[in-house]
């Protein structure tokens, strides 16, 4: 049965902010899809050193080549869904909706790369919008950037599916527990 509702993708970026300059030692990514009712915990990804603002950068993309790869199931092969990134990076919705330039040349080139899975998206007959959410909206996604920032092994996305809020809370806390085992 083709997905005819609408699909939220929420996705953060985590740094540690203890590198360098604003460079921190590692990065962390944090995906979760939610498709009607139904979450999705995709990813928590370790990444290497960078930005807040590359962190961000690259979950959305992350983001967006999830739902590419959704798009081309049986289930999502029909046109017409509504997808909504939700982000609470206000840089990155604002330069996805192209109210701010994009000055930094780093980021110009996740920008492009961004901009070209949006546009294979929308070929593909599928509304996409960018939208900011405040911070505590999107803290199951902050809560697995975070784990991802911690733990290089959690890198495989989890198509586990959950029913609510509180069943995709209680993955989390394990989740987290198995990331910070190691600091003991």
């Amino acid at each position: 049965m083709p997905y005819r509702s609408s699909i939220s993708v929420y996705t953060d970026g985590a740094c540690d902010n203890t590198g360098s300059g604003n460079v921190g030692r590692a990065i962390g990514l944090g995906i979760v899809l939610q498709v009607g009712s139904e979450y999705r915990i995709l990813e928590a990804v370790h990444g290497e050193p960078g930005t807040s603002n590359v962190a961000e950068w690259l979950a959305l993309y992350r983001g967006l080549a999830h739902v590419a790869a959704l798009a081309n199931t049986p289930e999502f092969r029909e046109p017409g869904a509504t997808i909504v990134m939700r982000l609470d990076s206000q840089l990155v919705v604002n330069q996805m909706n192209r109210v701010w330039l994009v000055n930094d040349p780093t980021l110009a080139n996740y920008f492009r790369g961004c901009v070209e899975m949006e546009s294979m998206i929308a070929k593909l007959g599928h509304h996409i919008s960018f939208v900011w959410i405040p911070r505590e909206q999107n803290d199951i996604a902050d809560q697995l950037s975070k784990i991802g920032r911690r733990t290089l092994d959690v890198k495989r996305p989890s198509w586990e599916r959950f029913n609510t809020l509180d069943d995709v809370r209680t993955r989390l806390e394990s989740l987290y527990r198995y990331a910070t085992a190691s600091d003991d």
